[in-house]
């Protein structure tokens, strides 16, 4: 059975050696070439800070290919996010080139905007809450000015002198005394 065959069939996993951004990996089997199609995971180092990351499956053996994402675009720094990140890695021969199917962010790009959702409907209206206590009375206001004094009232009539009496005689009460022209 031809090699090459199998390693389309079957992942082949190892731990990345290099760089972050120039990863290299021995499988075992070894890989002797490339086939269009095949995919290879790869423990990464660490998160690429190039968006030209290359990779190479036998260093010094296969010429490391430049890393891409969805229909060879770049990647973006930390596509390959970091320690531990486990990168599927297909082998394209039309772009000689890697594709990694699993970056940090999406290869698709910003598509157009969605269209608007409907909007729901409005709930009912809760109860009325109920009136709050009174507050407290408010100061007394202050007490008015003294208004101006009024008019002064008329005098009164000067009621009638009565008659003297004989000098040194006492006037008997309820008599009256008149007299006579002198």
């Amino acid at each position: 059975m031809n090699p090459n065959l199998l390693s389309k069939r079957v992942p082949f996993t190892a731990e990345a050696e290099g760089t972050a951004d120039a990863i290299t990996a021995k499988f075992y089997p070894r890989i002797k070439s490339l086939v269009s199609g095949m995919v290879l995971n790869v423990r990464a180092l660490g998160a690429n800070s190039t968006t030209t990351p290359t990779f190479t499956p036998r260093d010094g053996l296969l010429a490391p290919l430049v890393i891409v994402k969805g229909f060879d675009e770049a990647l973006v720094a930390g596509d390959i996010i970091g320690d531990s990140h486990w990168l599927q890695l297909q082998y394209d021969s039309v772009l000689n080139k890697w594709t990694l199917l699993n970056p940090a962010s999406s290869f698709y790009g910003a598509g157009p905007a969605g269209p608007t959702g409907a909007t729901g409907a409005t709930g009912a209206a809760g109860p009325t809450g109920s009136t709050g206590a009174t507050g407290p009375a408010g100061p007394t206001g202050s007490t008015g000015a003294t208004g101006p004094a009024g008019p002064t009232g008329a005098t009164g009539a000067t009621g009638a002198t009565g008659a003297t009496g004989p000098a040194g005689a006492a006037t008997p009460a309820g008599k009256i005394f008149y007299m006579m022209g002198a």
